[in-house]
C-alpha cells in the first residue's frame, strides 16, 4: 500500500486567471491556460496575497467564467473544485 502525503506545496490553490500579480483582493477567475503553463497565475488564498505557479495539488475555480485549457507537460494530484463565488 502506498499513499501520498499531502505538503504545503499542494494545498488549495485558487485560479486567478490573466493575473499574474499579488495583492489585489481576491482570484479572478476568467479564461486561461491553467494547469502546468508555469505562469503565476493561481493564488494560495481567496484574498490573492500571494502568486505562484501551479503546485499540483488541489484547484479551486471561480470568478469570471472562461474556457480553461489544461497546459502540457504537468502532475496532477488532487481536485478540482467549481465554485459560484469564493
Amino acid at each position: 500500500m502506498s499513499a501520498l502525503i499531502p505538503t504545503a506545496a499542494m494545498a488549495q490553490q485558487y485560479w486567478d486567471g490573466s493575473d499574474t500579480t499579488s495583492g489585489n483582493g481576491a482570484p479572478t477567475g476568467g479564461a486561461g491556460t491553467s494547469l502546468g503553463g508555469g505562469a503565476a497565475n493561481w493564488t494560495n488564498d481567496i484574498y490573492g496575497a500571494t502568486n505562484k505557479a501551479w503546485a499540483g495539488g488541489d484547484a479551486a475555480f471561480g470568478g469570471a467564467i472562461g474556457v480553461h485549457e489544461i497546459g502540457s507537460n504537468y502532475q496532477y494530484k488532487g481536485s478540482l473544485a467549481f465554485k459560484a463565488k469564493f
